[in-house]
């Protein structure tokens, strides 16, 4: 009994020792990967029809996000409450949860009264949070709002800019105020309005109006989420909302060198011509450097990786553990496209039967990327099969590129000024 006990050890053991190698591969080829791979693909979107309960996991998503972070929220609806799940790419501030607590608290506030009229926006409690909101979506407002004022800038001539400020000024908005960082609010209320008049202007680039929309949306997004709690037929919903913030999960990961996951996919004598195209080529050098620590013996050396569950996937993880039995479709709003892995695992639980979906992709490539618990073993080898492929193709792209320039010396700053141009436009898309 006892021999018998010790041989399940040890197949536990090594059973443990297989899954954790597999990861730390599976880890080393993520940061690779984005070493030399900005984005997988172009941008994708799923054209979905959302339910009133997802609306408002969206709008909520949009307002709670402030500065670079990125928020997941899921409106679960059960029959004594309505319970929000929240997630975001970083811990919790009290600045965060005080905010929150006040959009729950108003809510409540707002659902015991409802039905309400239009009235509802002189009330002081929407005042307050309208404020905390502007307050709490400052940076973020302000550097989509630069963006909006470049467009400006750069485009005085066009009668599209022209028609803005046109219509601006009609508001009693200057240009001063327009580049008035005290103004964001303002200027948040006013691209909302804008933005529904000229949305569907086919001489406004899709770019300009993008940004208008953007800016706007804080406004925008606050007015839903209030409508919605004066609706009669809400009132239950909005009078037990409950919310819930979700842990932020980190991890440090064991990583094999740059060069040991490189050479898997190259030979000994053409590495280091490789390596030399990558570091030549500004982009890639930067990332090599932010991912491994330098570009010298840190690209022969074993490492650590700091790795975090990305929002959605937080969100996802959590539904999965207190809902198992449900089959009904479970939407989780996003405040920014989630990433190429977040949507690989995604799809890959929908072909296990799970009905999560979410609006689109940007597919960029992240090297602190987190593997959820659920299905881990199984989506590992999955998700290494396209990190292969996207390694693979990459090595072969680069390596001709600078066979190209060997042979033909002509052509090497053509060559490595295209790769900077590609790299260029696939930054741009951090716009999406």
């Amino acid at each position: 009994m006892k021999n018998l006990k010790k041989t399940n050890k040890k197949g536990q053991a090594i059973r443990k020792d297989k899954q954790q190698m597999e990861e730390n591969v599976f880890y080393s080829k993520t940061c690779v990967t984005r070493s030399i791979k900005f984005a997988a693909k172009q941008p994708s979107k799923e054209d979905l029809q959302l339910l009133d309960s997802e609306k408002f996991s969206y709008f909520l998503a949009t307002i709670l996000a402030r500065d670079r972070e990125v928020v997941a929220v899921n409106m679960t609806i059960t029959p004594i409450k309505c319970k929000v799940y929240i997630a975001k790419n970083g811990p919790w501030s009290q600045k965060d949860k005080d905010f929150i607590k006040k959009i729950e608290k108003t809510l409540i506030k707002i659902s015991k009264d409802a039905p309400i009229s239009n009235q509802i926006y002189e009330r002081d409690d929407i005042k307050e949070l309208y404020l905390a909101t502007m307050k709490h979506c400052s940076h973020k407002l302000g550097h989509r709002l630069n963006k909006l004022r470049t467009d400006i800038t750069n485009g005085m001539s066009e009668m599209y800019i022209k028609s803005f400020l046109e219509y601006a000024q009609n508001e009693g908005i200057s240009i001063d105020d327009i580049f008035d960082d005290k103004k964001r609010p303002s200027m948040s209320s006013f691209c909302n309005e804008y933005y529904q008049v000229t949305k569907n202007d086919p001489n406004a680039p899709k770019v300009f109006l993008r940004h208008i929309k953007k800016v706007g949306s804080y406004i925008s997004h606050l007015t839903e989420i209030i409508d919605c709690a004066c609706k009669g037929k809400y009132k239950d919903l909005f009078s037990s909302i409950e919310t819930n913030l979700l842990d932020f999960c980190e991890e440090m990961q064991p990583i094999s060198s740059w060069k040991t996951i490189v050479m898997k996919y190259i030979s000994d004598e053409k590495y280091e011509d490789f390596k030399n195209t990558c570091l030549e080529i500004r982009e890639i050098k930067s990332r090599l450097e932010d991912i491994y620590g330098g570009i010298n013996k840190q690209l022969e050396s074993n490492n650590f990786n700091h790795t975090y569950l990305h929002a959605e996937l937080n969100v996802l993880t959590k539904l999965m553990d207190i809902d198992k039995g449900s089959q009904g479709r479970k939407f989780i709003a996003v405040s920014k496209k989630c990433c190429y892995l977040c949507r690989l695992y995604i799809k890959f639980i929908q072909s296990k039967g799970h009905k999560f979906v979410i609006f689109g992709s940007h597919n960029k490539l992240y090297h602190k990327w987190q593997l959820p618990i659920p299905f881990r073993k199984d989506f590992i080898p999955h998700a290494s099969f396209y990190l292969d492929e996207i390694i693979e193709n990459e090595i072969n792209h680069l390596t001709s590129l600078r066979a190209t320039s060997d042979s033909d010396p002509e052509s090497e700053n053509r060559d490595y000024k295209k790769i900077r141009f590609v790299r260029k436009m696939e930054l741009s898309e951090e716009d999406l």
